[in-house]
């Protein structure tokens, strides 16, 4: 069993997890074994985001035949768990026991968690493990500069993003000053159409291959 948990999407979800599930698998058979023993393996994936077009926030996958859906094997078996697609209720009571962690998930005070809580004692012990940990300097650390990691990687992302962009529209002014040149239209008016400046003019004159 494989289990990720994924705070951002990266939109690369179903080739990652088929990965994992494929290493998994692959995993039990070694030089000379036989297929007989190998286990069925199953992947889970908690999204802090929607991914699937679905509007449940739970979806599993097995292999199944196009037209009759007929299962070939239960060895694969992937879960998609959404946890925005969660809808909030103030009741527990009689929820199943997937919603009950979902929600364990995405709660954010002690009262809530309390209350969740109540009557469950696994997720009791849940609670209680989690205000220890809440405690303790090192752990408490350790998760601030998660989430500085996580804000400077979304921050590069945004950059990077950004850059993108203008090198785009930095090619797309070359490639009309390129044009305009071959028109024999004046510097300024060049200047004028694409937004470049006589010295990138003239850097690109200077880069343009000579004709023998």
């Amino acid at each position: 069993m494989d289990i990720e948990i994924q705070l951002r999407n990266h939109h690369d979800m179903a080739a990652r997890t088929l990965y994992y599930w494929a290493k998994l698998f692959e995993q039990q058979v070694g030089s000379g074994d036989s297929y007989q023993g190998i286990h069925k393996t199953v992947t889970i994936n908690l999204l802090d985001f929607s991914y699937l077009p679905t509007t449940a926030y739970h979806s599993t996958f097995h292999l199944r035949e196009d037209t009759s859906h007929d299962l070939l094997t239960d060895a694969c078996e992937i879960h998609f768990v959404e946890l925005p697609k969660l809808k909030g209720t103030s009741s527990m009571e009689g929820v199943p026991a997937l919603v009950r962690w979902m929600r364990f998930l995405t709660l954010g005070t002690e009262e809530e968690l309390a209350c969740l809580a109540q009557g469950d004692p696994v997720l009791q012990k849940a609670v209680t493990t989690l205000e220890y940990l809440s405690q303790d300097a090192e752990v408490r650390e350790r998760y601030l500069q998660r989430q500085k990691g996580l804000q400077t990687y979304m921050a590069d992302v945004e950059g990077a993003r950004a850059e993108g962009v203008q090198q785009g529209e930095y090619n797309k002014a070359v490639a009309i000053a390129r044009h305009l040149v071959s028109m024999g239209l004046g510097v300024d008016d060049i200047c004028a159409a694409t937004g470049l400046t006589p010295e990138m003019l003239a850097q690109l004159a200077a880069e343009q291959p000579q004709e023998d």
